[in-house]
């Protein structure tokens, strides 16, 4: 078990740590189910947001219907080494601690405003964008309910290969006016999912996460989707999860059990503080029965790449 389990199993006398313990002032999200359904959300906004700055004009117009028709249509299969939810390859235990996760994050909502929801980590390979998938397909396993999955991960994007989509074009394209807001969106099959990449060759990410264009895009699809989760870099390396946490309702800071510093975690946390932090996902944790119920999923021996 990794140190963060440790310390915090050493805070409690010895005793597991209780899900709702806390580190460093932020709770551990807890993955227990709650006592009943979320509420049905009334449905977006469509009303029109300002033409966005500069260079490319508004391709469409009116709500999530009309982004739909203009967007691409994929038939994409996400891969299964990524996917806790593939038809080739289904996990049950693993899928019902994401289950789990979004049922937690449904009861944060009724509290506080929660629609924009930024995932990261302190440093890379934690597993950041595998929990920021398998959230997305969680959330849209749902009667009715739409997610927008942005790769925010602009030095190294990876959601696009594990849709097994098209990475480009995506927010780069759009941030230099070469792409509109329908070239880079994706939709699957069945029109629940909707994915943006990260496109190609960004040499200033900072500055486009931080950029007028990308704050009026995220803007736009606010009035569209009823969630929207963002795939963002680690936030020790780099700047670009700060920026992109002043932008959302919400972070979310996956830990890998065993892995990951005590310390680095800390430090992570501390870079986020004062964002709207909700807690932390311990990933790839032992799996142990008096352990189960904890703020975790369980990976196996899944590739995790952040």
């Amino acid at each position: 078990m990794g140190r963060i389990h440790e310390a915090l199993r050493h805070a409690n006398h010895g005793q597991e740590p209780n899900p709702l313990a806390e580190l460093g002032g932020v709770p551990f999200i807890s993955a227990e189910p709650s006592l009943a359904e979320a509420p049905a959300w009334q449905t977006a906004d469509t009303t029109m947001a300002p033409e966005p700055p500069s260079i490319t004009p508004v391709s469409f117009g009116g709500g999530l219907d009309a982004l739909r028709q203009h967007c691409l249509k994929q038939n994409w299969t996400p891969h299964p080494a990524y996917s806790v939810f593939s038809a080739k390859k289904p996990s049950v235990e693993h899928a019902e601690q994401f289950r789990k996760l979004r049922s937690r994050l449904y009861e944060v909502r009724k509290s506080q405003p929660l629609k924009t929801l930024l995932v990261t980590s302190a440093v890379q390979a934690e597993g950041k964008t595998f929990v920021a998938l398998n959230l997305a397909i969680a959330i849209t396993r749902q009667q009715g309910k739409r997610v927008l999955l942005v790769d925010g991960d602009l030095r190294m994007p990876k959601l696009a290969s594990c849709l097994g989509v098209q990475g480009s074009p995506g927010l780069t394209e759009f941030a230099n006016g070469s792409a509109d807001e329908c070239a880079i969106v994706r939709s699957d099959p069945e029109g629940s999912l909707f994915f943006v990449p990260g496109g190609a060759g960004a040499v200033n990410p900072t500055e486009i996460l931080a950029g007028e264009r990308f704050q009026w895009f995220l803007g736009r699809m606010a009035t569209l989707f009823e969630w929207i989760i963002i795939d963002a870099p680690p936030v020790l390396p780099v700047s670009d999860a700060g920026v992109l946490a002043t932008q959302c309702d919400g972070v979310l800071v996956v830990v890998r059990a065993g892995s990951t510093g005590y310390d680095a975690v800390g430090m992570a946390l501390k870079e986020l503080k004062g964002k709207k932090l909700l807690g932390v996902v311990l990933n790839r944790a032992e799996q142990r029965e008096n352990f189960y119920d904890a703020n975790s999923y369980y990976a196996g021996e899944r590739p995790l790449t952040a």
